[in-house]
């Protein structure tokens, strides 16, 4: 049994000291600049590019308008209770003249 067990563990240690052996470093050299497609695959990707920034910008103005709506929204729940009162007045001030015709 102990013959067994040192066998593994020659054959562990040889197999961590070939892994440690086989580590290379590679560089490449940097490539300029990569091809591009000519004829209708870079016509494509153009007009693909242009729909994708035409999306971003329609998003980016409906985000503007929603937050600017939020924006109202809240204020009109956090405002002070004297616009409130100005309101409940000019509502009572609509209907009495209602009332009056």
């Amino acid at each position: 049994m102990k013959k067994i067990l040192v066998i593994f563990m020659v054959i562990g240690l040889a197999l961590v000291v070939v892994a440690e052996e086989k580590v290379v470093e590679t560089s490449y050299p940097p490539k300029e600049e990569e091809p591009k497609l000519n004829g209708w695959g870079s016509k494509f990707f153009d007009a693909l590019d242009g729909e994708v920034g035409k999306t971003k910008e329609y998003q980016k103005e409906q985000w503007e308008k929603m937050k600017k709506q939020f924006n109202d929204l809240f204020n009109i729940f956090n405002s002070d209770d004297k616009e409130w009162e100005e309101l409940d007045k000019t509502m009572e001030e609509k209907d009495e003249t209602k009332e009056e015709k």
